[in-house]
C-alpha cells in the first residue's frame, strides 16, 4: 500500500463514531500486549518476600497504563511504516481511522497521567516505569529502522514490569527482581528474533532492519542462555526446576 493510497483511504474514512472511537482508542493499547505486561508485573510481586498492601492499586494501575501509552506512541510513530505492512495495515492510524493528534495527545496523556499513580507505590516503582517508556518510545522504536540491536532495548521495557512488580513489595530491586527481569529479557529476545525471521520480507519492505544471516544462530544461543536461566531459579524448588526442564526441552525442540 503506497502512501497516497493510505492518504487517500483516510480522507475516505472521515471521524470515527464514538463507539468506533473507543474501540480505536483500545486498539492503539495493544490490550492483550498490556494484559500480559501486567500479568508479570503481579507475578514480580507475588513473588517478592514483601506484601504490596495499598500499593497494589496504583502500581498495576499505573503499570497498566504507562505500558498502554507507551504502545499508543509506538503505533504514532510508526504509522507510515505499519500501513505498508499486512501484518499491521489495519491498525487504527496506519488505516486512518484515527488522527495522528488524536493518537499523539492520547498516548502522551495516559503516560503522563501513569506517574502519580506509579509514584504512590514507590519512587523506585515510578522511576523504572520511566525508564522503561524511555527505552520503549524514545531508543527502541525509532532505533528499529537503523539495525537490527534495537531488539535488546525493547527487551528491556519488556522485562521492567516483573520487576516493578517485586520492588512495589519490597521497596529495592535485587536479588529475585533481578533475576525475574533477566528471565523475561532472555525470553524475549528469541521471540520476537523468531516473528522477525517470519515476517523479514515484510519487514523489509517496510524499511525495519530485522533479521539477517545470523539471526538463526543467534536465536538458538539466546534460547538455550533462556532455558539455562529457567533451571538456575532462585524462586522455586524441585517442582519449578522440574517444569523448566520439561518446558525447555519443548522450547529447544522447537
Amino acid at each position: 500500500m503506497t502512501e497516497a493510497v493510505v492518504r487517500a483511504h483516510r480522507a475516505r474514512v472521515g471521524a470515527p463514531a464514538v463507539p468506533g472511537l473507543a474501540r480505536d482508542l483500545a486498539a492503539l493499547c495493544k490490550p492483550r500486549i498490556t494484559t500480559m505486561v501486567v500479568a508479570t508485573g503481579v507475578a514480580g510481586a507475588l513473588a517478592a518476600p514483601g506484601r504490596v498492601g495499598g500499593r497494589a492499586l496504583p502500581a498495576l494501575l499505573g503499570t497498566a497504563m504507562i505500558v498502554a501509552g507507551a504502545n499508543a506512541l509506538n503505533m504514532w510513530i510508526e504509522r507510515e511504516t505499519d500501513a505498508r505492512m499486512e501484518r499491521t495495515r489495519d491498525r487504527p492510524l496506519a488505516a486512518g481511522r484515527l488522527s495522528p493528534s488524536v493518537g499523539l495527545a492520547f498516548g502522551l496523556a495516559i503516560s503522563i497521567l501513569s506517574i502519580p499513580l506509579l509514584l504512590l507505590a514507590n519512587a523506585r516503582v515510578a522511576a523504572m516505569g520511566v525508564l522503561a517508556w524511555l527505552a520503549y518510545v524514545v531508543v527502541y522504536t525509532p532505533m528499529k529502522r537503523v539495525t537490527r540491536w534495537a531488539l535488546p532495548v525493547g527487551a528491556i521495557a519488556g522485562a521492567m514490569p516483573p520487576a516493578m512488580g517485586w520492588a512495589a513489595a519490597t521497596g529495592h530491586l535485587e536479588g529475585g527482581g533481578l533475576y525475574l527481569f533477566a528471565l523475561l529479557f532472555f525470553w524475549q529476545l528469541p521471540h520476537f528474533m523468531a516473528i522477525a525471521l517470519v515476517r523479514q520480507d515484510e519487514y523489509a519492505a517496510a524499511g525495519l532492519a530485522v533479521g539477517g544471516e545470523r539471526t538463526r544462530a543467534l536465536l538458538v544461543v539466546l534460547a538455550i542462555a533462556f532455558v539455562a536461566l529457567t533451571l538456575a531459579t532462585p524462586l522455586g524448588g524441585t517442582l519449578a526446576r522440574g517444569t523448566a526442564v520439561v518446558t525447555g526441552a519443548a522450547f529447544l525442540a522447537l
